[in-house]
């Protein structure tokens, strides 16, 4: 058996001395790189806490006064202590200072609005749901309160004991903040991202007083469903991870600015997501990147990380995500790898080439084992994709190689226009498309293509009303103004790009990046929107939507003053016409690649 001193000195290898028993009193300052602890009364006592808490209180946890405090805020208050100044992301959503409470505080004042269209308990007679609704709820608030807790395990939490003394935090010294040491923490390089979500249960159990956790236990089937969820496995037929899932999702939507619209979009994407193949796609390669599946930087790997991106093998990266696939039981994987490589370049999973293809020809250089070889290889932009992993990158550079035969290249991307999205635009298409030139009110007070909400303070919460609405529910498209069609319009063109709902850049795509500007193909942009839309539209509303589009004054008029532009798919000398609309910063970030078959005809 070894020794408790020697395993100490391996947790704390880069201290300078071994650590020795906590001083009974913190520093006046914290060193330069250390946060000092938040001190419980500081967390009672922090405003944006306080405010979250009244919302959230407003928000329909409607739990009696006398017990309000034992079972929220001080639950709060020592969830707070644990995460203390941790980020809820590196570089993704809540990336600063006390991120993660915020960001948990905000999941759970949604969730408290979004539970309202659930019957809780589920599939209960209304007399039981009567007496047990209350309970319920709160079972939803601690799911949302912990569902990103285990993220503290992500981390390196160093506590500085002295001048020349500092100790590495493990969960079993308690609470960042009970110690009572100034503190610094970074990302750990070898975390598995996934890891963090099967640790909620942990934290359940350290936070919750006697009397909360009694009262949670006694419903067996509330306990189950909470224990299910903070544990991590997942079932998408659990009120609680639903609830939650739709939560987290507007919560994410609002911090990166976007606005009531964009933070129900959110919201309902999140409920009503899909098995489809792009998900599972999506899901696969997250899994195989943050379970290190894929051998990466060394000799005889299958990908190499070099800057912000991940070169990964065609052949051997193929074999891998179609055996993963297959052995989860999805049976509609492409066997062809053109095919694969296809789904996973228009699901904006992989960037293409400057030529707009999925594979690109890389000379890997491993400096420090004197090796070099050339591989075709598929991309991924490593910020987009996973924003919350780092990576470790490669001990040398690669170098991007021009195709070998470029001749036949774009017929194979998209130098030919099908029938659909690359037609020419009929002449009495173009001609009514022209004629809406129509003035338009100062009312914009929703998410334009390119904008976002400025409100970033914690009233925000307190005015968005999250609802899943059915279809019957939303406003007809006929019975809206053309300010909001145009704006319902962006709103359909941001979220698209930015979840790979629609592809860009392809041979199929009515979404392009010409000259570092988006390319809006008219009208099958338009005939698709109305098309999912679904309500309240006519055979000609796309009409009504070129009208919104013009009525929003966000599109680049030509030199000559006409609303559409003109590309030319080079080779094939294919004119389409379409909406030339300028990127947002966001959506710049995934695509920023211009589609290398299409040149402008017009200025």
């Amino acid at each position: 058996m070894f020794p408790f001193s020697q395993i100490n000195h391996w947790l704390n290898e880069d201290s300078t001395q071994p650590t020795a028993p906590a001083p009974s009193s913190q520093e006046a300052a914290a060193p330069e790189g250390y946060f000092l602890p938040w001190t419980e009364q500081q967390i009672r006592d922090d405003i944006v806490i306080k405010d979250k808490l009244r919302v959230l209180k407003r928000s329909g946890l409607a739990l009696p006064y006398e017990i309000w405090d034992d079972f929220v805020v001080e639950t709060v208050v020592q969830f707070a202590s644990w995460v203390q100044e941790l980020p809820a992301s590196a570089s993704y959503h809540h990336s600063g200072r006390r991120g993660l409470v915020y960001h948990s505080l905000d999941v759970a004042i949604y969730a408290m609005r979004i539970r309202r269209n659930f019957i809780l308990p589920p599939n209960t007679p209304p007399e039981e749901v009567l007496h047990r609704e209350i309970i319920w709820v709160y079972g939803v608030f601690l799911a949302a309160l912990l569902h990103d807790s285990g993220k503290i395990m992500d981390m390196v939490i160093e506590l500085h004991i002295s001048l020349n003394e500092s100790r590495v935090w493990t969960p079993a010294l308690g609470p960042v903040g009970a110690a009572g040491f100034p503190y610094r923490f970074r990302y750990k390089d070898d975390r598995a991202y996934a890891t963090h979500q099967h640790l909620g249960m942990v934290f359940l159990m350290q936070l919750l007083g006697k009397d909360p956790m009694t009262a949670i236990t006694h419903d067996t089937m509330l306990f189950a469903q909470l224990s299910e969820y903070l544990s991590g496995h997942k079932d998408h037929d659990n009120v609680i991870e639903q609830i939650v899932r739709q939560a987290d999702a507007a919560s994410v939507a609002q911090d990166l600015g976007a606005s009531k619209d964009g933070i129900n979009d959110a919201a309902k994407r999140a409920r009503f997501g899909n098995n489809s193949l792009a998900e599972q796609l999506h899901t696969t390669m997250t899994y195989l990147l943050t379970e290190k599946k894929i051998l990466l930087n060394k000799k005889g790997g299958e990908g190499f990380v070099y800057g912000d991106h991940l070169y990964l093998i065609c052949k051997p990266i193929a074999d891998t995500i179609r055996t993963t696939l297959l052995d989860r039981g999805i049976s509609s994987v492409p066997s062809s790898n053109s095919k694969l490589f296809n789904e996973l370049q228009q699901n904006n999973i992989i960037r293409p080439n400057e030529q707009g293809l999925a594979i690109w020809s890389c000379q890997i250089n491993l400096t420090d084992m004197n090796w070099h070889q050339t591989f075709t290889c598929l991309c991924i932009h490593l910020p987009s994709f996973l924003p919350d992993v780092a990576f470790t990158p490669m001990v040398g550079d690669i170098v991007v190689l021009p195709p070998e035969d470029t001749t036949d290249s774009e017929t194979e991307a998209l130098n030919t226009a099908p029938d659909n999205a690359l037609a020419p635009m009929k002449s009495e298409a173009l001609s009514t498309s022209e004629h809406a030139e129509t003035d338009c009110d100062d009312e914009l007070t929703a998410l334009v293509f390119g904008q976002s909400s400025t409100d970033s303070s914690p009233e925000v919460d307190s005015s968005v009303e999250v609802v899943n609405a059915p279809a019957e529910e939303i406003t007809p498209l006929s019975d809206l103004s053309p300010v909001d069609v145009g704006t319902a319009f962006f709103n359909w063109v941001e979220t698209s790009l930015k979840g790979g709902i629609h592809p860009v850049n392809t041979r199929d795509a009515f979404f392009h990046i010409v000259d570092g500007k988006l390319f809006i193909v008219s009208p099958t942009a338009m005939r698709t929107f109305v098309d999912e839309y679904g309500v309240g539209c006519k055979d000609d509303s796309y009409l009504d939507v070129q009208d919104g589009i013009q009525c929003m004054n966000k599109h680049i008029k030509t030199a000559s003053g006409r609303n559409l532009h003109v590309v030319t798919v080079t080779r094939s000398q294919t004119t389409i016409n379409g909406y030339l609309v300028e990127l947002s910063d966001d959506v710049k970030a995934i695509h920023a690649t211009n589609n290398a078959v299409l040149t402008m005809s017009e200025g």
